[in-house]
């Protein structure tokens, strides 16, 4: 008499959109009682380097004013900030929904087509406030 084989089932090795909602609402947590300011040392390392921010300074110190419901400030550090916020939130429900099958993966053309354009209007918004000056506080 012969013993069969064990077989055990193979584990997918990828992250569980678990994570990545856990991580979201650590993220939205710290940003709700952590106090914005323009004091402090800057850890950007392009405005360490050249003295001038970067497209994505003042993307941290706009999401905490928009989780706090204070959309002005919100755009007044950062304009993108709203559509960031709107663009991994939208992430977070097309991920989950994959993962459950509620509906199908989108193609990759119309994903990068969205990441091209939220880059565009990144730049586009960072050449705008190089050339009027009003670049957050390095």
């Amino acid at each position: 008499m012969t013993v069969p084989a064990l077989r055990l089932p193979t584990l997918a090795v990828r992250p569980s959109w678990r994570w990545a909602a856990t991580a979201c609402t650590a993220g939205v947590g710290l940003l709700s009682v952590w106090t914005p300011t323009d004091e402090g040392p800057t850890v950007c390392p392009f405005a360490l380097l050249t003295g001038v921010a970067c497209p994505g300074c003042g993307m941290t110190r706009a999401l905490a004013f928009l989780v706090r419901g204070q959309l002005g400030q919100a755009v007044r550090y950062h304009p993108v900030a709203p559509l960031l916020a709107v663009g991994l939130a939208g992430g977070l429900i097309w991920w989950w929904g994959r993962d459950h099958r509620a509906w199908t993966a989108w193609s990759t053309r119309l994903l990068n087509a969205l990441a091209i354009t939220f880059v565009a209007a990144l730049l586009a918004v960072w050449a705008a406030r190089l050339v009027m000056g009003t670049l957050p506080p390095v």
